[in-house]
């Protein structure tokens, strides 16, 4: 996760626990039943959840800190998009056009040829860790990425590492968690879950991030190329120092080790007969 700003993040608290309250408040002096507002209450809070989580690329903007917009990094930046086909949501009006146009030009690195339809902010952020996140924001998404890994790569690792959190972006990775995590919490605060529930669903929840993992690894393969994907991994293996991780580590992890995400890469596809 980005640096965050802590007054900004609890503003944030304040006003999601401040219309919490105005709710309970609201259906207490219209006399719904105790049990009935809990369930209200529970679902509401779902749902902020789920506002929070769908425009998390605009809240973490205003509660980060440390997002720099150093011309030499958005360069490289916007350069490594480029070549993956993607053009980046900054641009507008006559600019946007021009890249449009750019990408109908130099389609040849995707499988396709077609500009991309589907558009994705960047912030880059100051931090010595290796950062790359994407999260939904409204209709389209923004992909936060650190100073660290943006200096430290080369521009095929840098494609790769994109390319990945594009793959999240076209399988509605961001979306499908900010619909999970409210679906999650309105249960839980309105009816309740036991704690060996919670357990599983913990579990089962990090089964699926490192299934994402997976889908937008080979997804990146595909727009940009295996060699750029597996630059990737190599640069951030060894400049990050990270080993890896047994079977019984990865089960408590978001992320699948990085020995298994290379193999599922490099393996050949099996034969159908």
């Amino acid at each position: 996760m980005i640096p965050l700003r802590i007054h900004r993040a609890l503003i944030v608290l304040f006003a999601v626990s401040a219309f919490i309250g105005l709710l309970e408040e609201s259906l207490e002096h219209f006399g719904v039943s105790l049990d009935l507002a809990k369930i209200a209450s529970g679902v509401f809070t779902g749902f902020m959840v789920f506002v929070l989580a769908y425009e998390g690329g605009r809240i973490l903007r205003f509660c980060g800190k440390g997002l720099v917009d150093d011309p030499e990094r958005r360069a490289k930046v916007r350069a490594a998009l480029f070549d993956i086909g993607i053009l980046e949501e900054r641009r507008s009006g006559k600019r946007r056009k021009e890249g449009i146009l750019n990408l109908e030009r130099h389609g040849d690195r995707r499988s396709d040829g077609s500009p991309a339809k589907m558009l994705m902010y960047v912030s880059v952020v100051d931090s010595d860790r290796f950062i790359a996140i994407t999260v939904n924001q409204g209709k389209t998404h923004r992909a936060f990425i650190s100073t660290r890994m943006v200096d430290a790569m080369t521009p095929a690792a840098l494609r790769g590492v994109l390319a990945h959190e594009y793959g999240h972006v076209c399988h509605f990775h961001p979306f499908k968690q900010a619909t999970l995590l409210g679906l999650v919490a309105s249960v839980k605060l309105s009816i309740g879950v036991p704690l060996g529930a919670v357990a599983v669903i913990l579990l089962s929840y990090l089964f699926m991030l490192r299934s994402w993992e997976y889908v937008a690894d080979a997804a990146a393969v595909v727009r940009t190329s295996p060699d750029d994907v597996l630059a990737a991994f190599s640069e951030y293996q060894e400049i990050a120092g990270e080993t890896n991780m047994s079977v019984w580590s990865e089960f408590f992890s978001g992320h699948p080790s990085l020995h298994r995400r290379i193999a599922a890469i490099t393996q050949p596809a099996p034969n159908p007969s």
